[in-house]
């Protein structure tokens, strides 16, 4: 949408044409992009600043989207053939075998009102735009966390996977992980009386102070009178 405007602006001689915020946009999803998708180069990414951009640029940008687009939706499609291979199998009543089981499953383990949440359809807006980022609102469930540090365990909620130690891991197991290695610690803790060890760690430090400042007093009195 972006070079899309500023083709047209330039064709109507529009005055309004990008800002600085618009390019910044557009240079940190293509950046976030080719990290993501490594198949797909962008060889303009240092031009997407207002004193190099031009229609050059614009037309190159275009193509580039494009060509995501359509790799994307091709993906897309491969998918949905999957999902409904899968849907068919399960429905085949045609040998006897799988007679009324999609439906028994559907009654057993589908919720609508559980999937509308996990797919966050009642966000008004798909993407919004924050700090020259997109966000994704919808579908947080099919959506993995963006890389970003090798002690950095955050992630959006209902995440499918969470990084350990700059590893992608499935959710499930990187709770019971996390959940495993905080019950470890607090044994260990228990074990060597470690907590009470901490909070009796102000009493020692007031007690040794006590000892050590009669000392220091004493040796400040003497160098005074030896001075003296």
């Amino acid at each position: 949408k972006i070079p899309d405007s500023y083709k047209y602006n330039m064709k109507t001689q529009n005055k309004n044409l990008l800002t600085k915020d618009d390019l910044l946009l557009l240079r940190n999803e293509i950046v976030a992009e080719m990290a993501a998708n490594k198949k797909f180069k962008f060889n303009y990414i240092d031009k997407l600043t207002l004193d190099k951009f031009n229609m050059e640029i614009a037309d190159s940008t275009i193509s580039y989207l494009t060509q995501l687009q359509e790799n994307y939706s091709k993906r897309f499609k491969s998918a949905f053939e999957k999902h409904d291979q899968i849907i068919a199998l399960l429905q085949d009543t045609i040998s006897g075998k799988n007679e009324m089981k999609y439906e028994e499953l559907l009654d057993k383990y589908h919720n609508s009102y559980l999937q509308d949440f996990a797919k966050n359809r009642f966000a008004p807006l798909p993407l919004v735009r924050i700090n020259n980022h997109y966000i994704q609102k919808t579908d947080p469930i099919f959506l993995d966390p963006k890389y970003s540090g090798l002690f950095n365990y955050r992630a959006h909620f209902l995440a499918p996977k969470k990084y350990l130690f700059g590893q992608l891991v499935e959710t499930f197991w990187a709770n019971i992980i996390i959940i495993w290695f905080f019950t470890v610690m607090l044994y260990i803790l228990l074990y060597f009386d470690g907590l009470k060890k901490f909070l009796d760690l102000p009493d020692r430090i007031k007690f040794l102070i006590s000892k050590i400042s009669p000392k220091l007093k004493l040796k400040l009195s003497f160098s005074k009178s030896s001075k003296k």
